[in-house]
């Protein structure tokens, strides 16, 4: 029987999205070149992160906002590239400071097949996280079709994970668990479990966006995944 059971999750069950690159957001840094060199930030991360990065930049003279490659030098400097092989850097950027934003911005997006998830199917996501350690908040939101599966704001302390999950009832009705913080299995929570109400049998787009309380902090996905369990 445990061989038959293990055979059936196995073919049904799948990793939609995986990464452990990091996905960064910037705080605002003291100098922006024209290609696109920041250099010192605000406030350094905790370590210098090794390859190639993810970093999402707000709008500059020259720059358009959004999710650009990077390679850091120093946990306080880094170079944006247009390219993941980190060979084509931006131009005409106007020179000088680079400041950051407080606005919710999309650092990652999947989109979720329609039909995949079947009537009675699940959407299961877990991340690991690195924050600036500080009383301002630090916001992730996890969403399907803009529609709230699971939020976490952390404060201090400086790093934790977050898992949460969504349940079909139907095609077009779902049960999610603790929107306001980490889902955990084990440990009780004084708020109710509520209802989405998302459209599963036509593709519809998973969402990983973030949002920072002070323009000098930053926040890090260090990596995540995205897993199906149709039913």
């Amino acid at each position: 029987m445990a061989a038959s059971m293990k055979k059936t999750q196995d073919s049904s069950s799948y990793i939609l999205a995986q990464s452990a690159v990091p996905l960064i957001m910037l705080p605002s840094g003291t100098n922006i070149s024209a290609t696109g060199a920041i250099s010192p930030l605000t406030n350094s991360l905790p370590s210098t992160p090794s390859g190639v990065v993810r970093v999402y930049c707000f709008a500059q003279a020259g720059l358009a906002a959004g999710m650009y490659y990077a390679t850091f030098t120093s946990p306080s400097s880094l170079q944006l590239y247009l390219d993941a092989a980190a060979t084509v850097t931006p131009t005409g950027i106007t020179p000088g400071s680079y400041v950051g934003g407080t606005t919710e911005v999309v650092l990652a997006s999947v989109t979720v097949p329609g039909g995949s998830l079947g009537p009675n199917g699940q959407l299961r996501f877990d991340c690991l996280l690195n924050w600036f350690n500080s009383a301002n908040t630090k916001t992730l939101n996890i969403k399907l079709a803009g529609q709230q599966i699971g939020g976490f704001s952390p404060t201090t302390s400086a790093s934790g994970g977050a898992r949460y999950s969504m349940r079909n009832r139907g095609t077009n009705r779902q049960v999610v668990g603790f929107p306001n913080g980490s889902y955990d299995w084990v440990t009780a929570r004084s708020g109710s479990t509520y209802t989405l109400t998302v459209d599963t049998t036509v593709d519809q787009v998973f969402t990983i966006t973030g949002v920072l309380q002070s323009l000098a902090e930053w926040f890090i996905i260090e990596g995540y995944t995205v897993e199906v369990l149709p039913g």
